[in-house]
């Protein structure tokens, strides 16, 4: 039987071999994703992203989705900032547009009105966390648009940029965007960041692993290289567990691991990634019941790195950007700092 924490070892220490014989590119720039609605900073938070020489943040400013009652977009889950955002550090201010918003672009609401409030609530945001407009260099859309709507994304992308030419407009790209690209068609931005994770049905019990299994992700990968886009990648560090009740899918329940679910003597293991609840309790705050089916998905770390090398061998291009999906101080603690490392270094 294989030793995985070995064969990482092995990995790691391969591609720390690798990346110290020459850099094929110019410039790496390390980033996370801040998703979080309450965005603050510790010492230890500013001391990791020193010692990661971590240059990017994509900051989640605000969804914007559809208001049923109003008949209008709505901004939802606006994040507020209750510390400094890191000095040295770039802030692209991101914002994650419903595919759900964008089924109702027909003849509900005008897309040039809708791309004028984003720009605006991103700059009054920005002032708002004492971010210098004139210090925006980009800016991000995060969409998983379809066949059906990629006329209503592309167009609110287009409205944007005319809004704001000297902006660098980045727009998210979902696995199946890059192996469908006919289908779903190319967007009309300056980058294309590649979201490589979130692959499976999540909702479906019989699945091994929704946000990350190497060999699903690699299905996807073939056509990367010849996308037309400069590109940069995220890649995924979270996990979470997924509650089913009766064998139907019940919630996500956020930041959940395999080493805190092994020690809840509430739960006993029933397959590789699987807990029952024995009596009824909770996770996170929410409610389990007894019976109740934990999916705990935690994608395996020699298989992200893996995934990272392929990634940046079919990117040929001078300068790339890395981000980690997503940072928190509960995700980070189940990290390990040479782990994230090897991440990055993957790219350069």
């Amino acid at each position: 039987m294989v030793d995985r924490g070995a064969l990482f070892a092995v990995t790691l220490l391969v591609t720390c071999i690798i990346s110290s014989c020459g850099s094929k590119r110019e410039k790496v720039n390390h980033a996370f994703y801040e998703w979080r609605s309450e965005v603050s900073y510790s010492p230890t938070d500013l001391a990791l992203f020193d010692s990661l020489k971590v240059d990017k943040l994509y900051v989640r400013f605000f969804d914007v989705q559809w208001h049923e009652g109003n008949a209008q977009p709505y901004p939802e889950s606006i994040a507020r900032f209750r510390t400094k955002l890191p000095k040295g550090v770039e802030i692209v201010p991101t914002v994650y547009v419903t595919v759900e918003l964008m089924r109702r672009a027909t003849e509900r609401f005008s897309l040039e009105e809708l791309a004028e409030k984003i720009v605006g609530k991103i700059e009054s945001m920005s002032e708002g966390a004492n971010i210098s407009l004139d210090s925006i260099r980009e800016i991000q859309l995060d969409c998983d648009w379809t066949a059906s709507t990629r006329w209503a994304y592309f167009e609110l992308l287009r409205d944007v940029k005319k809004r704001k030419p000297e902006w660098i407009l980045s727009s998210t790209i979902r696995l199946h965007q890059i192996k469908y690209r006919v289908e779903t068609g190319i967007p009309p931005v300056d980058r294309g960041m590649v979201m490589a994770y979130n692959v499976g049905q999540v909702t479906a019990i019989d699945e091994e692993n929704s946000i990350f299994t190497e060999d699903e992700v690699a299905r996807y990968l073939g056509p990367l290289d010849e996308y037309p886009l400069p590109l940069d990648a995220a890649l995924p560090i979270f996990s979470w567990g997924v509650r089913f009740h009766y064998d139907r899918f019940a919630a996500i329940i956020d930041n959940i691991g395999v080493e805190e679910m092994a020690n809840r003597s509430e739960f006993r293991k029933v397959g590789e990634n699987l807990w029952q609840a024995g009596v009824n309790t909770e996770l996170r705050g929410k409610p389990i019941f007894a019976g109740d089916i934990i999916r705990i998905e935690e994608p395996k770390r020699e298989d992200v790195l893996s995934i990272a090398q392929e990634i940046s061998g079919a990117i040929d291009q001078s300068e790339i950007t890395l981000s980690l999906y997503r940072f928190d101080p509960a995700i980070i603690r189940r990290s390990t700092f040479d782990y994230l490392e090897s991440l990055y270094r993957a790219f350069e």
